[in-house]
């Protein structure tokens, strides 16, 4: 997997989670707060599955990025690595093998 697929493919995960908490906002109004489920966490699942396989993301990097982090820092012995930008993350898997 190149590099320019993997950023467009984390852009557009993170675009659809954003739209999709402005859906669940918008609708548990009118719901009461009933609990509202994503339509596409399925797909969401299953590219995250492809990228892990590609990337050889065998710390699993990839979720953690998108769903975990704050700061998007990690160690690696004396080594600190900013993975704040896509590309910084798919650098340091592709690297770290």
């Amino acid at each position: 997997m190149n590099r320019e697929l993997f950023v467009e493919t984390l852009n557009i995960i993170k675009q659809q989670q954003k739209a999709e908490c402005k859906f669940i906002d918008a609708i548990s109004f009118a719901f009461d707060d009933y609990p509202i489920y994503t339509l596409s966490g399925p797909l969401t699942n299953q590219l995250l599955r492809l990228l892990k396989e590609l990337t050889n993301d065998k710390y699993d990097y990839i979720p953690w990025w998108l769903y975990e982090s704050t700061d998007y820092i990690v160690y690696d012995g004396d080594k600190k690595y900013n993975l704040k930008k896509p590309e910084k993350l798919y650098d340091f898997i592709i690297n770290n093998k």
